[in-house]
């Protein structure tokens, strides 16, 4: 009986993972392929939350000037008034900054 507890609990818990994975967003390969897709999705916000979506993605990937330009197309193309794509230029920007400084800090340069 509690190997049935086991296997059960273990297969939920894989199953669960599987979900968890399948369902995570996926960076998009370039800005364009995120645009291309924003474009068929029929409303504002939810083009607004896709695109910001990406742009976190790319930000947490280290692309600070894909998330720039990204956050960048949707205060100029869908919302104006995006406080989070503000708040991710600000993210990229400072993040830039201090990969710069680093760069410059290291011996030898």
């Amino acid at each position: 009986m509690k190997k049935i507890v086991v296997i059960v609990i273990a297969l939920c818990l894989v199953v669960g993972l599987a979900l968890i994975s399948y369902y995570r967003p996926r960076k998009a390969a370039t800005i364009q392929d995120a645009v291309k897709k924003a474009q068929t999705i029929n409303t504002a916000e939810k083009k607004t939350d896709y695109l910001l979506k990406q742009a976190q993605l790319f930000l947490d990937s280290k692309d600070f000037q894909g998330t720039i330009n990204l956050s960048q197309y949707v205060l100029r193309n869908v919302d104006a008034n995006s406080k989070e794509a503000k708040t991710l230029i600000r993210k990229a920007q400072d993040a830039m900054a201090v990969q710069e400084q680093m760069a410059g800090a290291k011996p030898g340069k």
